[in-house]
């Protein structure tokens, strides 16, 4: 299953919330499209960190927790996000997922067997209907 978590410190928490909870948006689409498979992890959790000190997305170790059965990746959403018109906001978004997903396959130190493959795909059909469905 994936996830996400919002971290705010700004103003803008209810814009960035509606791109993720809205019924037409990121978490009722992953539902429908990415959590319906098992990709051998209970939870992976995308956690966006939405603040105005944040700079980018980067991709490192530190980003990344674990335990038992669960993968956490930070996702700091950068300054300039809000300058950006909606399809461009939802290319991010995604592309930040996809980012995420890559930083676990190339730091998986607890080596969980995650299918990356499998879960790459069910994000393409996400990115698909987030990217391409009309508001």
């Amino acid at each position: 299953m994936v996830g996400y978590f919002i971290k705010t410190g700004g103003e803008d928490v209810a814009n960035f919330a509606n791109l993720v909870w809205d019924e037409k948006n990121l978490k009722p689409l992953t539902d429908k499209y990415v959590n319906t498979q098992t990709y051998g992890v209970d939870l992976i959790l995308i956690k966006f960190i939405v603040d105005g000190s944040v700079v980018t997305f980067k991709e490192n170790k530190k980003s990344i927790t674990y335990s038992a059965n669960e993968i956490a990746v930070d996702v700091n959403i950068r300054n300039n996000f809000w300058q950006l018109n909606l399809i461009e906001k939802k290319n991010y978004l995604v592309n930040t997922i996809f980012g995420a997903i890559k930083v676990i396959k190339n730091n998986n130190k607890n080596n969980k067997s995650i299918d990356i493959d499998k879960l790459s795909i069910s994000l393409e059909n996400l990115r698909r209907q987030y990217i391409e469905q009309p508001d």
